[in-house]
């Protein structure tokens, strides 16, 4: 045999050059042996290269073949074993032998629209290319078998073709334990020691599910899980929704494919594109075993209630007050709470565990709230209006309503579980304001003028600004305007004569300072026998600077602001009020200020009223009002100061519409009981300080509400039948029965912090006062003039004391005044020297030179109060306080003139 070694790329040679390398005929027969040996699967002979080679050298695979072998029969003879070389030939003939070649045309066959057809050729009548034609024609043969399903046979149709057994008709036990055992699996696998898996936990969870039962498994336990459930809810008691809560919204988590068609419980675990399987676990997940995925958890999600309307305003009350508890780290997720009044929902945004520490925030303030009511005769006989219920309620944080008979007014208010029961609540406070504001005040007279009095007929009303929070509570939501006219031309030259107080609207005559230190002054009395209440009537009168304003109807906010135009003449019917006004400040720098023990200190006043529920009609409209003063400095309080029985109080205001200011004169008419008196005279006042929290440098004042069992004796209540006004006294605690003294029950009134002080100007008392009355009376500062003669300190007491400013040396001056002296003197030259000064040892200074802490200067104090001073006349007083508004004196209303 002839082979070449062949080598790189023509290493592989195909059949036919290897045949004729060889020498063989082009078209080689086969025989039909060959044949046989084809269909059977024998091993082929090879020619060429591989003839005769075997082992690693022979054909692929192990398969060798001889030219003499003719042996094409595939089976072993019987009773003989094949060989192992026979074994493995045959072998690898099976693995490696080529496909069958393709059946001749005449027997292929194809499949057309539904039929089997064979492809046979037939000659043409024409002739194609010089030759005759042909055509093959595809011959139907026979029609494909369809496999078609048999309908559904009923139990009556399946009896009439065949016998049933009775027994098959029987439930197989078989089937129902292997139910049974799969309902079994799927509980097995609920998660038992938490119901808050991670993702990577729920997501093997759900694929355990997916992966082990299928479609018709997991809506089985579905069904039999919400059928038991459904049997042990009913034995089992299910708690309540809160009373105040309507309707709540469960959470739900903000994604962006979430379903629509699903239920609240499943948002955040279901998607658009979620397979139907998928969607019957994670369902089984949340609803039979309330499995959470702790990544959904933490997403922002929303989370409503509806709430009633008293619960819901009390919510809104307050600037969202019922927060300040939550800690900061559950602030710090949440994105927003919203209170939507139209719908009464409190709606959180934030993480499931975060919302949910809002709610119980806001169930627990809401838990804490109380109700209680009061006659609305107690406050007016005329009828409350729900505006200004509505505003006191914004004011003392409570929702305060009228009830459906309109008889009672209704308070709601959220308590502090901290807050002392002894203290004034909520309820009762409403009920204070209201009466300080709508109440009737039997002794309390006002007047009204206009200097000049040609003025009332010739003028218009111009808006006043910032006065919001220098008014009481029921006057701040009106608008305020006050009554001038043109003011002429300044001119210092000009003799005009200027617009005098008229003396005439006083009711009362200023009580002289000699009279005063008469009534006041008792013989010497010991510790058993204290001074009792004065034997006479004393009168406070001051004229107090500022603009009187008259309330005018409110106009639409969207009508146009219309200029102010002349009015034919000033309307005296219309509700008014004051607003006080200050000085420029360059004009305060007052030479002459008093040093009195109230510098440096502060008063705490407080009042009281009789209660309402008195009930002798008599007693109830001759009870005077008490005012009692306390006396604290910047960390304690210090002493009583005094009592007041007020008999009248008389307010006159004097228009001045050419002037920059209004005056308002006031006078009250009291008794007077001395501090160290009280405890012996009027001992429930102690009992009720006892039980008060005043700290006004903490901006805390909180009392009782009520001061029951005063005891009065009968002059202080002059409208009172058999009433004599005789020098009688107090009885003692063994004789309180007696005629001579009323029993009376106060309710506590308002409560406010003064600091005061004080200065010489014309010979009078020139106080300036800084009121803090809280959401009552607002904040305020105002510049009075009193009718107290004060003599002008000589040179001799302004340098015996710290604060004088008048005479002596540098080194008697005022720390603070000698700081501002030393800066503005113009008579030294200019110098960068500047003194460090510690404030620390100023305040040592200026409190150990007090008056009350130096017992000589204590001393003098007491004798120069007791000395009898000159009294003050009536028309020095009214001029004085007339130059004052007329710019006269020192005291300038306009920066520019200061």
């Amino acid at each position: 045999m002839l082979s070449r070694k062949l080598t790189g790329s023509a290493s592989f040679v195909c059949l036919r050059c290897r045949l004729q390398l060889a020498g063989a005929p082009k078209c080689l027969p086969f025989p039909a042996v060959a044949l046989s040996s084809f269909r059977t699967r024998t091993p082929p002979r090879y020619f060429g290269t591989y003839a005769g080679l075997s082992g690693a050298d022979g054909p692929p695979n192990g398969q060798t073949q001889t030219d003499g072998d003719t042996n094409t029969d595939p089976t072993p003879e019987p009773g003989t074993e094949p060989s192992r070389d026979t074994a493995a030939h045959n072998e690898g003939a099976a693995a490696y032998w080529p496909p069958p070649a393709p059946p001749p045309p005449q027997h292929r066959t194809y499949k057309s629209r539904g039929h089997i057809v064979s492809p046979e050729q037939e000659g043409l009548s024409i002739g194609i290319l010089g030759k005759p034609g042909s055509a093959i024609v595809l011959r139907e043969r026979r029609a494909l078998s369809k496999n078609r399903r048999h309908p559904r046979l009923t139990a009556d149709q399946e009896s009439a073709k065949a016998h049933v057994d009775p027994a098959s008709l029987l439930p197989d036990e078989a089937a129902g334990a292997a139910s049974e055992d799969i309902l079994l699996n799927i509980h097995e696998l609920k998660p038992v020691d938490t119901q808050v898996l991670t993702d990577k936990e729920f997501r093997e969870l759900r694929q355990t599910l997916l992966g082990g039962f299928t479609n018709t498994q997991l809506a089985h336990y579905i069904r039999e899980y919400k059928t038991i459930q459904r049997h042990t809810q009913a034995d089992e008691h299910v708690p309540e929704e809160l009373p105040w809560v309507l309707e709540r919204q469960p959470w739900a988590p903000t994604v962006a494919n979430a379903a629509s068609d699903i239920e609240p419980h499943l948002d955040g675990y279901i998607t658009k594109t979620m397979a139907p399987k998928m969607r019957l676990a994670v369902r089984l997940m949340r609803e039979c075993w309330d499995v959470s995925n702790e990544k959904v958890l933490d997403l922002d999600g929303y989370l409503s209630i509806r709430l009633r309307d008293v619960e819901f305003s009390l919510l809104t009350l307050g600037n969202q007050r019922w927060l300040e508890g939550t800690p900061r780290d559950i602030l710090a997720n949440v994105k927003q709470v919203k209170l939507i009044r139209e719908s009464r929902v409190v709606s959180v945004v934030a993480p499931k565990h975060t919302a949910d520490s809002i709610l119980d925030r806001a169930n627990g303030v809401l838990s804490n709230a109380r109700t209680s009511d009061f006659a609305a005769d107690l406050v007016s006989p005329k009828a409350i209006e729900p505006s200004v219920l509505e505003e006191v309620g914004r004011m003392t944080n409570t929702v305060t309503r009228l009830d459906p008979s309109g008889k009672k007014v209704v308070v709601t208010w959220i308590h502090m579980p901290d807050r002392d029961e002894n203290f004034e609540n909520a309820g009762e406070t409403v009920l204070r304001f209201l009466r300080d504001a709508y109440g009737a005040k039997s002794r309390v007279s006002a007047a009204l003028d206009v200097a000049p009095t040609d003025l009332a007929h010739q003028g218009r009303y111009l808006p006043v600004l910032n006065y919001t929070e220098k008014l009481p509570w029921q006057e701040r939501s009106d608008n305020w305007e006050r009554w001038t006219t043109a003011i002429p031309r300044w001119n210092s030259d000009a003799e005009a004569q200027p617009a005098l107080i008229p003396a005439t609207i006083l009711p009362f005559d200023l009580t002289t300072e000699a009279t005063v230190k008469e009534v006041v002054k008792e013989p010497e009395t010991s510790i058993d026998s204290p001074p009792d209440w004065s034997l006479e009537l004393q009168t406070d009168t001051s004229a107090v600077f500022g603009n009187v304003v008259f309330a005018r109807q409110k106009q639409p906010a969207s009508a146009p602001i219309p200029l102010s135009e002349p009015t034919p003449q000033l309307d005296t019917s219309l509700r008014r009020t004051f607003v006080p006004t200050l000085p420029a400040l360059g004009s305060l720098n007052l030479p002459n200020n008093l040093h009195e023990e109230g510098l440096w200190h502060t008063t705490i006043v407080i009042r009281f009223t009789p209660t309402p529920d008195i009930t002798s009609p008599e007693l109830a409209s001759s009870a005077p009002d008490l005012e009692l003063r306390v006396d604290a400095d910047h960390k304690e309080i210090k002493s009583l100061t005094s009592l007041r029985a007020l008999n009248d109080t008389f307010t006159g205001d004097v228009l001045f519409p050419t002037a920059a200011v209004d005056a308002r004169l006031v006078q009250q008419r009291y008794f007077h009981l001395p501090g160290a008196s009280i405890e012996h005279h009027v001992p429930p006042v102690l009992a009720f300080l006892s039980k008060c929290d005043l700290r006004p440098w903490d901006n805390k004042l909180n009392t009782p509400p009520v001061l029951p069992g005063v005891r009065l004796p009968r002059r202080l209540l002059l409208s009172l039948p058999n009433n004599n006004n005789n020098n009688e006294t107090a009885t003692d605690d063994n004789n309180n029965n007696t005629p001579s003294q009323i029993q009376v029950d106060y309710t506590f009134a308002s409560v406010e912090v003064q600091r005061t002080v004080t200065a010489e100007y014309e010979n009078l008392k020139l106080r300036y006062t800084s009121i803090k009355a809280g959401q009552r009376g607002g904040e305020r500062s105002e510049l009075s003039l009193e009718a107290v003669h004060v003599e002008p300190q000589t040179d001799g007491e302004s340098s015996s004391s710290p604060f004088s400013s008048g005479g002596g040396g540098e080194e008697e001056k005022d720390p603070f005044h000698r700081l501002s002296s030393d800066r503005h003197d113009h008579h030294r030259p200019s110098s960068d020297r500047y003194e460090i000064v510690d404030e620390a040892d100023i305040r040592s200074q200026l409190f150990s030179g007090h008056t009350l802490n130096d017992p000589v200067k204590k001393a003098a104090a007491e004798a120069a109060r007791g000395r009898p001073t000159r009294p003050v006349e009536l028309g020095d007083f009214i001029r004085v306080a007339s130059d004052i508004v007329n710019e006269k004196g020192r005291l300038k209303w306009h920066a520019k003139r200061s």
